[in-house]
């Protein structure tokens, strides 16, 4: 009764009365797309810039019978990632970028190596990021293309793909056609640039058309990032059409809201 009083009184003042937790798990893309999908029903996970594993192992935590392919070409990282690879048999190290084609190309290393990219980073996102933005060096990796990859393995479906790739998620895309074309691609949790921080990346509506084409669903938006009132940047769950249909959502969420159930 007393929960119930509090409710009423904070909503006549204007207030919300909401779980702590309860609000951060909802706002967490891997606890989210946990619920959506059942533990066992997720095989293969694609992290795509993984950086030192963290990601990567909180998705073999929540999905425990699934193998995750950490993609990270910062030779800076090596040490950690193949110290989380001897540890747990489903981390497998991939020492190379996800792109439009196999090739080799110049990695840009920043301050702040969380935002290492092939891109150049431009004016925009110095002012937006400050000295985490600027360049301290470059190194030559090794790119290739999902679609090459995943002919050399004996995988059904991918049925997460994660992409934290600074800029560069459309050539991630297009190295990916056929799978897209043939429906291999279950759903994705792509960080999403809505400023154009890095020299030549493309726009986010391209990207989100690019998905859309592929009849990809964007369910919702994550951990936004502001800067002067502006959206910066926020995590992005997109699902397929026909995985979506065969979803039981209800039982997960709140109706008419993003919220959790417990």
């Amino acid at each position: 009764m007393l929960r119930v009083f509090l409710k009423k009184l904070l909503s006549v003042l204007g207030y919300n009365l909401v779980n702590t937790k309860l609000s951060e798990d909802s706002d967490d893309p891997f606890l989210v797309i946990s619920r959506i999908f059942k533990s066992e029903s997720i095989r293969t996970i694609i992290d795509g810039g993984a950086s030192i594993g963290e990601t990567s192992l909180r998705f073999l935590t929540l999905f425990p019978e699934s193998k995750v392919y950490m993609f990270e070409p910062y030779s800076g990282f090596k040490q950690y990632l193949e110290e989380k690879e001897s540890l747990y048999s489903n981390l497998i190290y991939e020492p190379c970028a996800l792109s439009n084609c196999q090739s080799y190309k110049l990695l840009q290393i920043n301050e702040s190596k969380g935002t290492n990219s092939i891109l150049h980073g431009d004016s925009n996102g110095k002012e937006i990021y400050g000295s985490q933005f600027k360049n301290v060096g470059e190194e030559k990796i090794k790119c290739i293309t999902l679609d090459l990859w995943f002919n050399d393995k004996e995988i059904n479906t991918i049925d997460i793909l994660k992409l934290d790739v600074q800029g560069t998620e459309i050539d991630v895309l297009e190295g990916a056609k056929n799978l897209f074309s043939k429906n291999m691609i279950r759903s994705l949790i792509v960080e999403i640039n809505f400023q154009e921080c890095y020299e030549d990346q493309k726009s986010w509506v391209h990207l989100v058309n690019n998905l859309t084409n592929s009849r990809f669903h964007l369910f919702n938006l994550y951990n936004p990032y502001f800067y002067s009132g502006r959206l910066v940047q926020a995590d992005a769950i997109f699902i397929h059409d026909l995985v979506l249909k065969s979803l039981n959502l209800r039982s997960e969420f709140h109706d008419y809201s993003k919220y959790l159930r417990k």
